[in-house]
């Protein structure tokens, strides 16, 4: 399949092509970047019956001569025309024999289906840019605003380069002999009966092919941008860029004085954390006091809720390790807690004659 050509080819390129210098309609002549069926006029060559060979200026896109004139013409049913099925359809049959023709584009686009997106066009040429000549038939139609010639491009399937891109392509005729063989030089031409030898698959190495901007689907689009390199960036590439943008984040936020007060907010805790797990280090361990299990007054079951609904409120981790003590020395003595007088539930201090053992003590005895 074809549905889209590049036909910017320069005059002297064209005429090169042709082998004549002999142009009807050169005036009409819109080169596009971007050329799609009934939109654009382009060159083709032709055999003139006692005239030999022309330029003349079409529009892409078949209709037939026998299309009422009154018809709304549809240039898009036979754009291409498969050259497997020439000599069965009976709109081509008639035109083989004596209206075919050359179509000199700069390149032909090709849409992929890729995974997980949307179609992908391909822009395909020759390495160099050198012309590529197209196989095709032409028809001229009785409109009511006068004749209008028109013609189609031959398909065929696609060769080993191009099989992964689409199962058609155009027949490319790429040297002077089939050129040659494929236009004929007029009716009862002896070489009427071997177009078929050149209507295989172009299968040259200097095909070459790149991607292009999704935009140029539509006709609008017009410009070298059409068929210009799409730059699309390496596996490499696409994580080193995903990588950037996450520090060019990170950076931001600190920037923020939202990121400072979470960053200040992190060193002090830092700092409180390791200033408090050296006092635990140096202070001596003390026993902790044995108490008693005996009911709480009223009042101080109620001032013991609210302690309890308080600790349940913070949030705090560095105040929760002070309630963490060190376990007791079996051959340290328990200080015995005397009752305060205050009432019950009060205790009164450890002995401070009484020596406890230091943390470093504590576990040489155990060792």
């Amino acid at each position: 399949m074809c549905g889209r050509t590049n036909t910017t080819l320069r005059r002297d390129e064209i005429v090169r092509v042709a082998g004549t210098s002999r142009w009807t309609g050169e005036s009409a002549f819109n080169p596009s970047y971007n050329a799609a069926p009934g939109a654009t006029r382009s060159p083709v060559v032709r055999v003139v019956q006692g005239m030999g060979r022309e330029i003349c200026t079409m529009r892409w896109g078949l209709v037939p001569s026998y299309t009422k004139p009154d018809e709304l013409p549809d240039f898009w049913r036979m754009f291409n025309a498969r050259s497997e099925t020439l000599a069965e359809k009976p709109t081509f049959q008639r035109l083989l024999s004596r209206q075919r023709c050359l179509v000199p584009v700069a390149g032909f686009y090709e849409w992929k289906k890729e995974v997980r997106s949307a179609k992908q066009p391909y822009y395909v040429h020759f390495e160099g840019d050198r012309p590529m000549v197209m196989a095709g038939l032409w028809d001229t139609w009785q409109a009511q605003e006068g004749p209008m010639s028109t013609y189609t491009i031959l398909t065929t399937d696609s060769g080993p380069r191009l099989g992964w891109l689409h199962d058609r392509m155009p027949v490319i005729l790429d040297t002077k002999d089939s050129q040659d063989l494929w236009l004929l030089d007029g009716p009862g031409d002896p070489k009427a009966g071997t177009w078929s030898a050149v209507c295989g698959p172009y299968i040259g190495e200097d095909l070459v092919w790149h991607p292009v901007t999704p935009e140029m689907g539509s006709p609008k689009l017009q410009g070298p941008e059409c068929c210009a390199e799409l730059k699309r960036p390496t596996i490499t590439q696409f994580f080193e860029k995903k990588s950037g943008a996450k520090r060019k984040t990170d950076s931001t936020l600190e920037d923020t004085p939202g990121g400072k007060l979470a960053r200040n907010s992190d060193e002090v805790g830092e700092t409180r954390g390791s200033q408090q797990i050296s006092q635990m280090g140096s202070q001596p361990a003390t026993a902790a006091p044995a108490i008693k299990k005996e009911s709480p007054q009223p009042s101080d079951a109620v001032g013991a809720a609210g302690d309890a609904k308080g600790q349940g409120d913070r949030q705090d981790p560095i105040e929760k390790e002070e309630v963490v003590e060190e376990p007791t020395p079996k051959s340290s003595p328990q200080p015995k807690s005397k009752p305060s007088p205050a009432g019950k539930g009060a205790f009164s201090s450890p002995d401070p004659s009484e020596k406890q053992a230091s943390i470093t003590q504590f576990f040489s005895k155990k060792s």
